[in-house]
């Protein structure tokens, strides 16, 4: 898989709006018909189901890798 760019959003302090401004920025460049994944990896809490309105899909796991699920054609959540 070939990447054009990445854009990564770190932060130590919580409750800082990461992924608020991730999901936005997402669907914002998605909507500019770029293809766009978005990984969320907060082990506390990942809040990316429900703001993307995948709380009912399930990741799918393997040996090898997981598997996105997606919001649209061009937007993909890991």
């Amino acid at each position: 898989m070939c990447f054009e760019s990445q854009t990564h959003l770190l932060s130590s302090k919580g409750g800082v709006g990461k992924s608020t401004f991730s999901a936005q920025l997402s669907f914002a460049l998605s909507g500019m018909d770029h293809q766009v994944g978005l990984m969320d990896t907060d082990i506390c809490g990942p809040s990316m189901p429900k703001m993307l309105g995948l709380e009912a899909h399930e990741i799918h796991q393997s040996n090898l890798r997981w598997s996105l699920v997606y919001v649209g054609d061009n937007l993909g959540n890991k």
